[in-house]
């Protein structure tokens, strides 16, 4: 048995220790998307380089419009980041789900400035809503030979506004738990529900946990924040895919309304991870949009896939 420290994990431990047979899964997976096996292995041994020297996380946030309904293809490919010896923190969010089955119940949603005002029957939906969304996809990406488990009561949480209820702020998050996960080679998948010290939940925005995890976790163990959306990336106004748009650019992007609603919120959050100088955010740290079906040719690739948001 080869000895190895049981922090680190990549293309090696997948060849020679963990997951031979899961590896050689994963790459005939690779070569079905067309995705050149040499490239991958060139970046999966860039992220082993990455590792040693500290830089061991990176997010995906899960909008829930990619894990409504059907199997989406995502949980395919966060197996096979798995099966390659990658452990990604996973966060999902819910929208669709809790306005279906708010209505089911005949429930009224309201919202304000875009956030849903959570009383307790609300809260009760949300709670119930997520839970299903966590176990969907906790068992597709299991069932594909990933190896994911469901982490609740990670995020610490504040009210946000009394006029919303039970929302909340993300305050702190338990790292050691998280980390515990990852260096048990799984893949930790994390709901959008936080809880203040008398243990009472709040709904928080999901992309709001995702950049709550490399704040309080420490941003320079942090290589990548990746968000999955149906839509791919950002689009202009024509619907075209923009291939990458600069930090600096974002106000004025969502002052003429290019960009709106959900895409809004998740590059106002880029926007202050990057502008915030008290986070020590690696040189290399990248944010990636990307749609379900891509996320592997984002991360293995050179051409990559999607919308990045790059740092002035």
């Amino acid at each position: 048995m080869i000895k190895m420290n049981p922090t680190i994990h990549g293309i090696r431990e997948a060849k020679e220790y963990l997951k031979a047979a899961g590896y050689k899964k994963a790459m005939v997976y690779l070569q079905s998307l067309g995705i050149p096996l040499a490239e991958a292995e060139a970046h999966l041994e860039q992220w082993d380089r990455q590792i040693w020297t500290g830089l061991k996380h990176f997010v995906i946030k899960v909008g829930g419009e990619c894990v409504n309904g059907k199997e989406s293809p995502l949980s395919e490919q966060i197996a096979v980041l798995n099966q390659l010896g990658t452990y990604p923190i996973v966060v999902h969010g819910g929208g669709p789900q809790i306005d279906a089955l708010m209505k089911a119940k005949g429930l009224p949603i309201k919202k304000k400035n875009g956030q849903r005002i959570t009383d307790k029957e609300t809260l009760e939906c949300v709670i119930e809503a997520l839970a299903g969304i966590n176990s969907k996809l906790v068992s597709e990406i299991n069932q594909y030979g990933g190896e994911a488990q469901s982490l609740a009561d990670t995020v610490y949480a504040a009210q946000l506004d009394k006029e919303l209820g039970f929302v909340g702020k993300p305050i702190g998050v338990n790292e050691r738990s998280i980390d515990e996960f990852v260096n048990n080679r799984k893949s930790p998948v994390l709901w959008c529900i936080g809880y203040d010290e008398s243990q009472q939940a709040y709904n928080i925005n999901a992309d709001r946990v995702a950049t709550a995890l490399i704040k309080y976790m420490g941003p320079e163990k942090f290589a990548k924040l990746i968000w999955v959306t149906p839509t791919g990336g950002v689009l202009d106004k024509s619907g075209q895919l923009i291939s990458s748009v600069n930090h600096s650019e974002i106000s004025k992007l969502i002052e003429d309304g290019i960009i709106t609603d959900g895409m809004a919120e998740k590059l106002s959050q880029a926007k202050e991870l990057f502008d915030d100088k008290s986070l020590t955010l690696d040189y290399r740290f990248k944010i990636q949009i990307v749609s379900p079906s891509q996320l592997l040719c984002e991360l293995l690739t050179k051409k990559g896939a999607g919308t990045e948001v790059v740092r002035s």
